[in-house]
């Protein structure tokens, strides 16, 4: 299992798995991902558009609450003049809650 560490959540172990009829659809996840971060004010609609999403329903460290993880990538940074920040964000499969949130800034 790969890790990763979030200020908001700690240490996060991940491994891909397949939704269960308990958990929410990927769209339903996509939905629950725009409103954080418009409600947020993380993002602004029109600079949504910049961004292509990563899905994957991951059953890391409690398999008993898996999440949606969704890493959204600016695709035309160069052209479109916005920085090269990826968002990523987790919610909670089984009652679309927002686990993890975080910006992912280019080094160097």
């Amino acid at each position: 299992m790969e890790s990763v560490t979030h200020d908001d959540i700690g240490t996060y172990y991940y491994a891909v798995g397949l939704p269960d009829e308990q958990s929410i659809t990927k769209d339903e996840a996509w939905k629950i991902l725009v409103k954080f971060l418009l409600d947020q004010e993380i993002a602004k609609p029109d600079i949504l558009t910049h961004y292509y999403p990563q899905v994957a329903y991951e059953t890391g460290n409690d398999p008993g609450n898996p999440v949606w993880r969704i890493l959204l990538i600016c695709y035309d940074y160069q052209e479109s003049g916005l920085p090269f920040t990826k968002y990523e964000v987790f919610v909670y499969a089984h009652d679309g809650s927002i686990c993890g949130y975080r910006d992912i800034d280019p080094v160097g």
